[in-house]
């Protein structure tokens, strides 16, 4: 996560134009998402909680079951489609997207190892 702040100060602009930027935000991207979607599963699958379809899904099952504050599980789970963009379709990733999420969610992805870290507690 550390290394995806350092690019949050970058303008859309400047993100279109260096292609190695780009393509660095976006791997970041993919490995810190993956990093929540694998520890959802373990959480889901260590406590018994079934077998989600789809991997937002493993985020909303977090929020259902009251890991995580249902509202922002919710809203966080969108992050997975991000995910699939970004892994599956590359010609269509959406620059402006992986701009917004650089500069206006990071703090989601501290919010989401926060309530683990609690819930780890309890």
């Amino acid at each position: 996560m550390n290394t995806l702040r350092e690019f949050e100060d970058i303008d859309l602009k400047d993100l279109k134009e260096d292609k190695v930027k780009l393509a660095a935000v976006e791997r970041y991207f993919q490995r810190a998402i993956e990093t929540v979607l694998d520890i959802s599963s373990m959480i889901i699958s260590q406590e018994g909680l079934g077998k989600p379809d789809e991997y937002r899904e493993t985020i909303e099952k977090l929020g259902e079951e009251e890991i995580l504050p249902e509202e922002f599980a919710e809203r966080f789970a969108d992050i997975a489609g991000f995910r699939n963009i970004l892994v599956h379709q590359y010609s269509e990733i959406d620059v402006r997207k992986v701009h917004q999420n650089l500069t206006q969610n990071l703090d989601d992805f501290d919010v989401f190892a926060k309530h683990i870290a609690e819930w780890l507690e309890d």
